[in-house]
């Protein structure tokens, strides 16, 4: 049990010293993708697009213009909004989930909202072209928060031994079980698996 246990923890810790990394390559590559003048008279000026690459530019002008005619379409008399989430950082995925929701504001005659990863620039440059103009910024949680959640999620997988039975797990009336599931499936390529082992308990 307390080697199972310390077995976690140590994943845990190899995870954070992950996101550590990421996040001092993080600064690097914003930089890099990213003009300082430019963002500056964005955070002032929307219309601004603080991306190098011009290809991206030329692309987020001219869907702009494009959104920008048909939004004149929606009903703004609505306090309904089409909830879009993008928290997988890539671009045909992002552009991908702004289409399909944009159809879903014009079908309902809703406004849209988008939830995003905190500092996650691109995606709401794309998003805005899309006529978006409401977000949500998911933050991460600091390290005694996430060690906590993971114990706890750590301690509620273990206590199930066959999938069949974590998938009808539930929390506040919400299934999570299947949730889990298919994200696990969805980032680390196995096909499927019926038993939960020790890899996928910490994973």
């Amino acid at each position: 049990m307390r080697n199972s246990v310390a077995i976690a923890i140590f994943s845990f810790l190899k995870q954070e010293t992950k996101l550590k990394i990421n996040a001092i390559k993080f600064c690097y590559n914003f930089v890099k993708k990213f003009s300082i003048s430019r963002f500056l008279c964005y955070l002032i000026d929307k219309s601004v697009i603080p991306s190098r690459d011009k290809i991206f530019r030329n692309y987020i002008l001219k869907n702009s213009q494009k959104w920008k005619f048909r939004r004149e379409f929606l009903n703004k008399n609505t306090n309904k909004y089409v909830l879009i989430i993008n928290i997988v950082n890539h671009t045909g995925y992002t552009v991908t989930e702004a289409v399909i929701g944009k159809n879903l504001m014009e079908m309902f005659e809703s406004d849209g909202m988008a939830l995003l990863r905190k500092y996650d620039l691109k995606s709401k440059l794309i998003f805005e072209s899309f006529g978006i103009k409401k977000f949500i910024f998911l933050d991460d949680l600091n390290f005694f928060m996430r060690l906590k959640y993971f114990l706890k999620a750590y301690s509620i997988i273990k206590s199930y031994k066959a999938v069949d039975d974590f998938l009808k797990f539930e929390l506040n009336g919400v299934n999570l079980g299947r949730a889990v599931y298919d994200h696990y499936l969805r980032f680390t390529g196995v096909g499927n698996f019926v038993t939960l082992g020790f890899h996928a308990k910490i994973k």
